[in-house]
């Protein structure tokens, strides 16, 4: 969000000094973008049930089942994935916590 509020500050104080340039529409262009990411940031979540998993990324909720996965893994500089019975990897978003922990309760998930 505060991303949005400094481009609209920066588009009007471009506005106010140049006039309608370049600048001013790009930064005015880059306002929406700013507060679609803010949302994303605010939105994204993993949620645990009994028999799927709901992962929420870029404003899209998909549901996958618990049966699709075979184990759960990270790395250094990689986001937390999961591994699905036909050797796909689905990445996972970043999360409040560390990715060890999450990795652990995702591991505990699949295990039940």
């Amino acid at each position: 969000m505060v991303s949005a509020v400094l481009f609209l500050a920066v588009a009007y104080l471009s506005y106010r000094f140049n006039g309608l340039s370049w600048v001013t529409v790009t930064l005015l262009v880059l306002v929406p973008i700013g507060i679609a990411g803010a949302a994303d940031t605010l939105t994204q979540r993993i949620e645990l049930h009994r028999e799927h998993i709901v992962v929420v990324r870029n404003l899209r909720r998909r549901e996958y089942p618990r049966h699709m996965f075979v184990k759960a893994q990270w790395g250094k500089g990689v986001p937390v994935s999961l591994q699905s019975t036909s050797g796909q990897w689905i990445h996972l978003p970043g999360v409040e916590g560390t990715s060890q922990g999450l990795v652990n309760t995702l591991r505990a998930w699949l295990k039940d």
